[in-house]
């Protein structure tokens, strides 16, 4: 039986048509040249406005290997990055505002600088009255969330914050007022409204567990 010569490829062996022609690797090896640092997309973008011809990234990669054109990896900018140059980041709106103090003495723990900004006022003594508060309020509030989260005794908490006594007579204070609920609830709206929700549930679903009770 004859064989189309049509399905036979350039190595000889049969099959399609190669997608792209000779022509059209030169096209790419121009724009390799012009844009080293373009994303495989852009290349592939590029080729389908100059030649017309629409294929899939993944041809326009394979061809790139076989003429032995390589790229240079492309530049992308982590979210660290545009925090650091105040730009915020498109898929979470983080700014720099928004992350943790890269600091020896900071802790993951330790708010940061948009949820102080959003807290601090709970935290700050009504009507100015009395001697001035002997470390930042910030610094006691920070030594808090460090107990609260690690669970660790009040003894043991890091030279880098005030003394444990005087932390635990704020958290004594601050819990039998009710300031750290008043904390919560703001960071969460904080969290709700950049998600897209509103800041406050609309419902609420209980959940109960049924057990077997003795007469």
């Amino acid at each position: 039986m004859a064989r189309n010569t049509d399905d036979i490829d350039s190595k000889g062996k049969p099959g399609r048509k190669p997608s792209l022609s000779a022509e059209h690797v030169l096209v790419l090896r121009a724009i390799v040249a012009e844009r080293p640092q373009a994303a495989l997309a852009e290349v592939t973008a590029e080729l389908a406005r100059r030649c017309g011809v629409k294929v899939n990234p993944v041809t326009v990669r394979k061809a790139l290997r076989q003429a032995g054109i390589v790229r240079d990896k492309p530049v992308r900018r982590s979210s660290v990055q545009r925090a650091a140059q105040g730009q915020a980041d498109p898929r979470t709106g983080y700014t720099a505002m928004h992350r943790r103090s890269s600091s020896a003495e900071g802790h993951h723990t330790d708010l940061t600088d948009a949820e102080w900004a959003l807290v601090a006022d709970l935290f700050e003594r009504d009507g100015k009255q009395g001697a001035p508060p002997r470390y930042e309020r910030r610094t006691m509030v920070n030594a808090c969330c460090y107990v609260v989260r690690t669970g660790a005794p009040w003894r043991l908490m890091p030279k880098s914050y005030a003394p444990w006594e005087a932390v635990y007579m704020c958290f004594k204070r601050w819990a039998a007022a009710g300031t750290f609920e008043a904390m919560h609830d703001r960071l969460r709206q904080q969290w709700r409204q950049r998600a897209g929700k509103s800041p406050e549930p609309t419902a609420a679903i209980i959940d109960s567990q049924s057990t077997r009770s003795t007469a």
